[in-house]
């Protein structure tokens, strides 16, 4: 059986393709596919957390260090929102919380729409594609909103909003779902999977993005296209009945 790839793409010269998720400390080539997997963390032959960043063995995240790297051991504990990473000896963010700039406080995570004052507060929640505009988080230009399937660490599968790059029209595709243009969503999804390749929708305008102002008039002309040939054909059904009555007189 055919391995499904994982929701990804690599721009290069407007082709995408599809790559697998790989976990922290996992052979990588891009780092699409370490961010898949782990929110801080990039490639460099095997994926590893960014800098200002550290492994957290528990839960295989990469946890934000904190700016002035106290130190932490069996007795000497860390301040709130933090845990003690045993192996450096630091206390670092728990999971949830993000370094806040030049000081030893961590910040919560924040969602679309909500208060922040720091981009990682976004990012830890939707991805690279988010960022603190003028105290609220949104998805930077050329990311639009996308609900995607999570995992939780109970097991539990939720569904929750992150921050996607636009794909182009032609993009390599195996579903639907991996079509995301940003254009109108009132009438469902403008785009869909074709033959492995992403296409507007029947009636919506290819061009970048997917647009249905051209659709209703691209459906009033199939329409009116689709009567005269109805009204041709009955002609002609027509004409061959008297034709045929004629003969037999």
């Amino acid at each position: 059986m055919q391995e499904k790839c994982s929701i990804l793409y690599i721009d290069f010269l407007f082709n995408f393709f599809f790559i697998e998720y790989v976990p922290l400390d996992g052979v990588c080539e891009t780092d699409e596919q370490c961010l898949a997997s782990t929110f801080f963390s990039h490639c460099n032959v095997t994926c590893t957390c960014d800098d200002g960043y550290r492994k957290f063995e528990r839960t295989n995240s990469c946890l934000a260090q904190t700016k002035l790297k106290a130190k932490c051991n069996e007795s000497i504990g860390c301040d709130q929102h933090q845990v003690c990473q045993p192996d450096i000896g630091e206390c670092v963010c728990e999971q949830g919380y993000v370094s806040q700039n030049n000081s030893e406080n961590c910040l919560p995570a924040r969602n679309l729409d909500e208060s922040c004052s720091a981009t990682a507060q976004c990012q830890a929640v939707v991805g690279p594609g988010g960022i603190c505009a003028n105290g609220t988080c949104e998805c930077k230009e050329g990311y639009l909103v996308v609900m995607k399937k999570s995992a939780a660490h109970n097991g539990i599968v939720i569904m929750r909003n992150i921050c996607e790059l636009i794909v182009q029209l032609g993009a390599y595709c195996t579903l639907d779902e991996h079509c995301q243009n940003g254009g109108v969503q009132d009438q469902g999804d403008p785009m869909r999977c074709d033959h492995g390749e992403c296409v507007c929708r029947y009636g919506v305008k290819n061009q970048m993005p997917c647009s249905t102002s051209a659709g209703i008039g691209v459906l009033m002309h199939k329409f009116a296209f689709g009567i005269m040939l109805i009204m041709i054909t009955l002609a002609i059904q027509t004409v061959n009945g008297v034709s045929f009555q004629i003969n037999n007189l």
